[in-house]
């Protein structure tokens, strides 16, 4: 059983691009969030902390996201969510 306590997130933007097209612009990172999971979503599984941790993230810069008017891309390290098994 996976058992998170916690998540940590980074917001990034991209600096300057490489004189080489092929190479991908540095990430230059804005702001760190982390907060801790209350007992009852120590619980959840790894799915469910995945997507937890995306909306917090969200719900804390919103003020930055939310009046973009450019597109921005959630990355994570994790493909769990994305593959989640179907439940019988």
């Amino acid at each position: 059983m996976h058992l998170a306590y916690g998540v940590g997130t980074i917001l990034s933007q991209e600096g300057e691009h490489h004189a080489v097209a092929s190479q991908k612009p540095k990430s230059h990172p804005i702001a760190y969030y982390s907060t801790t999971f209350t007992p009852t979503k120590h619980s959840y599984d790894i799915y469910e902390q995945e997507l937890l941790a995306i909306m917090k993230a969200l719900t804390h810069w919103q003020h930055y996201l939310g009046w973009t008017k450019y597109p921005f891309t959630i990355l994570t390290d994790h493909t769990n969510y994305t593959t989640k098994p179907q439940r019988n």
